[in-house]
């Protein structure tokens, strides 16, 4: 027994010629469907077809469209004037920006007037660093003649106390 090519049940390829209906269909009734609606509204005020679904699909997809593309404007927008306003602030902290070198000379005077303060200070208090070095060394001197002169008194390792004479 032949089967149709409408018989979906038993041939795969009645499935091929359903959907090829279909879309055709579907394009017929794109072309026929015209939406006369006014800039923003999401629905459309008169359909001249009388498959009312079709056309209401397309006018929410129009208004779906049309929203998208205006949050995208509005986005844009908004992110040149942000970037904008980020150059300016760059350019506003680029002129406060101060250089290597300026920073050095800053810093190099304070330097200067400590190490003539040094050298002023060295100056003053040279005599008495001289003195002080000769009475130290006199004193340190004597410390050694007596240490040199008078017996020490060592502790061994078994307690046993021995003397000994640091001038042999």
């Amino acid at each position: 027994m032949p089967l149709s090519p409408r018989d979906t049940r038993r041939n795969p390829q009645a499935d091929k010629f359903k959907r090829r209906d279909t879309v055709s269909r579907i394009k017929d009734d794109k072309n026929r469907t015209q939406t006369k609606g006014r800039p923003g509204t999401a629905l459309p005020n008169v359909t001249r077809t009388g498959n009312s679904g079709l056309g209401t699909f397309q006018a929410r997809k129009n208004a779906l469209y049309a929203s998208a593309r205006r949050s995208a404007k509005g986005l844009v927008q908004s992110s040149i004037t942000m970037l904008e306003d980020m150059q300016a602030k760059l350019d506003e902290l680029k002129g406060q920006q101060t250089t290597f070198q300026k920073i050095c000379d800053d810093s190099n005077g304070p330097r200067v007037v400590l190490q003539q303060d040094i050298a002023g200070l060295g100056k003053v208090y040279a005599p008495m660093l001289d003195d002080l070095g000769e009475k130290r060394s006199e004193i340190l001197e004597g410390a050694s003649t007596m240490r040199n002169t008078r017996p020490l008194l060592l502790l061994g390792r078994n307690s046993n106390i021995c003397f000994k004479c640091s001038e042999t």
